[in-house]
Order: structure tokens, then sequence, then C-alpha cells
């Protein structure tokens, strides 16, 4: 790692209006970034209250979206597909539950609309996440694959839980796909990287070089799926 990010000050991050809030489970990463996100508008929740309005610990991102939507309008949700693909029932990370989530996933795609969750159905461009995060105006909750996490402050340090979420994806093998749900705020054009809140990490932020994140966010298994929140 170079020393320029030694250099810069990211300080103002740990003070950033969204505050970091960890996940208490395999599961419920998701939670913990609407409850991130939610408490960043200024609207009170946590991950216990959520868990109790989902009911469920097999969560999508649709899922989110009409969780987030019960308190927050203001959101864009894009996705590369509508509904449930059937190559992910043989998915390790999506199989043990797949064919009781499909019905779920499906009939709340085909209910947005009405219920006024905006989906848009394309592949956000990279570029778009930096002019989003660049002047903080806006959250990003992102879906990526874990194994691709690569934090550079946890790694400059080594030793640190983000760079496969630590204890709460131990039991996977090293060439699985782990779906985990970060939310970024802030992007660093001069060292072209991302900051982001990990629930699954104690850290308060993390930094992903914008092309680690892109590669993290495009995995076969995250459909490209985030939500954009104006603060």
């Amino acid at each position: 790692m170079s020393s320029t990010h030694e250099i810069i000050n990211y300080n103002n991050f740990e003070n950033h209006k969204i505050p970091h809030i960890m996940q208490h489970s395999d599961w419920d990463c998701g939670l913990a970034c609407i409850a991130m996100t939610l408490k960043g508008l200024g609207i009170e929740s946590s991950v216990e209250q959520l868990t109790e309005e989902i009911k469920l610990t097999s969560i999508w991102t649709i899922d989110l979206a009409f969780l987030l939507r019960k308190y927050e309008p203001d959101f864009t949700f894009y996705t590369s597909v509508f509904g449930t693909r059937k190559e992910y029932k043989g998915v390790k990370f999506y199989e043990a539950t797949f064919d009781q989530d499909e019905k779920r996933v499906n009939k709340l795609f085909a209910s947005a609309k009405s219920c006024s969750v905006h989906i848009v159905r394309m592949k956000l461009p990279i570029e778009d996440y930096k002019r989003f995060l660049f002047n903080r105006q806006f959250a990003v909750i992102a879906l990526v694959n874990a194994r691709l996490l690569h934090c550079q402050r946890c790694e400059a340090r080594k030793g640190c839980m983000a760079s496969v979420c630590g204890q709460f994806f131990y039991k996977m093998s090293n060439d699985d796909y782990i779906g985990h749900y970060i939310v970024l705020i802030g992007y660093d054009p001069t060292e072209d990287l991302f900051v982001y809140r990990d629930p699954a990490n104690m850290d308060d932020y993390c930094t992903i070089a914008a092309d680690d994140f892109d590669q993290a966010r495009q995995a076969e298994g995250t459909d490209h799926d985030c939500i954009i929140v104006k603060l």
C-alpha cells in the first residue's frame, strides 16, 4: 500500500451521518445495512427491530427494498435481474432456501410498482457509484461477494476481519460465493477508492480500490444489486 493512503485523513468518515452497526448473525448483514441507512436519515431503528418486522432469515435485496419503503420512499433499487434465476438453485449460498424464496421474491418484484418500490432493471455503471458518493449526498447499499472484498485499511494493518467477513463465514469453502451487504458512504477520486461500512467488520469504516469493488459487486450471484438512497 502506498504511503499516500497513510497521509489521507479519513477520520471525518468516522463521524459520517450513517453510523456503523454490526450484524448479529450470518444472515442479517442486509438488516444491519438498512438500520445504518435509516439512522443516517434520522430514523431510529435497530437490527433487532428490523428482524422482528421482516420475519425472515433468507433475505434478498427485494426484501430489503420493501422493508426500507416502510420508512423512506426516496430510493432506487438497481438490479440486472427482475426476479430470481433458476440456476441459483444449484449455488451453495442459495440452495438451502431457494424453493421457498423463489415464490416470495418473484411476487415482490411483480408487486413493486403498485407498492411504490422503485426498481430499475440495469447494471449501474461504476462511474455512477462514484458520482453518487463523491459529494456524500447519497448512500449505496450494495450486494457483493464477500470473498472479493479487499479492505486497504485492514490489509495494511494485517489481521482485520474484513477480507472474508471474519467469523460469520468461516464454514464456507474458499471458492464459495458469499453474498454480503455493505453500505458505501464515500468516494476518493485522488486514490480511486470507495469508503464503506461493513456490518461484519468491527472497524468503523473500510476502504477498497474501485477496481476491487467493481469485481466484488459484479460477481456471479449478486445480480448487480444496489439500493441508492438520498441522504
